[in-house]
């Protein structure tokens, strides 16, 4: 896992349980993680309430109407899938988080593409200027490696 952080260095990069729940993060993304409240960054810090709460990446984010859609849906799929208690839980929390107001800037988003629910384009406000991010996740697993098939980058 760490092999693969790192080599995904210069982008953020992060390992997440089943639960959404940071378990390990590249150089990179120490920087979005510097763009949210200290609150949201107590343990455990889960990755979804990072993207949409609205003291989290929510104020950054250019094209938030696809990126709430995209979390929103793939969370949903696995709520359907496996009908864990925790993520129904955190699936009801995440809708009602309020909704930034949308601006002219939000509407005209560079990455306001549809990726067929594989990936979801990310563009955020910073200080250094418009990043621009394609976001997918990948959920490792084997027959033979249970630990490995519950952790996604």
């Amino acid at each position: 896992m760490e092999s693969i952080l790192s080599g995904l260095e210069l982008n953020p990069a992060f390992a997440v349980d089943r639960h959404w729940t940071i378990i390990q993060t590249n150089k990179a993304a120490h920087f979005l993680l510097s763009m949210v409240d200290s609150a949201l960054l107590e343990p455990p810090i889960n990755m979804l309430r990072i993207g949409l709460h609205p003291s989290g990446l929510t104020p950054h984010i250019i094209n938030y109407s696809e990126w709430c859609k995209y979390i929103l849906e793939y969370l949903n799929r696995q709520v359907e899938l496996t009908a864990d208690t925790f993520l129904a839980e955190l699936l009801e929390e995440l809708k009602n988080y309020s909704k930034p107001e949308l601006t002219k800037q939000s509407l005209l988003s560079p990455l306001a593409i549809e990726y067929d629910r594989i990936a979801v384009g990310l563009s955020l406000k910073s200080e250094a200027g418009v990043m621009s991010f394609l976001v997918a996740t990948t959920v490792f697993g084997t027959s033979i490696d249970v630990t490995l098939s519950k952790i996604a980058i």
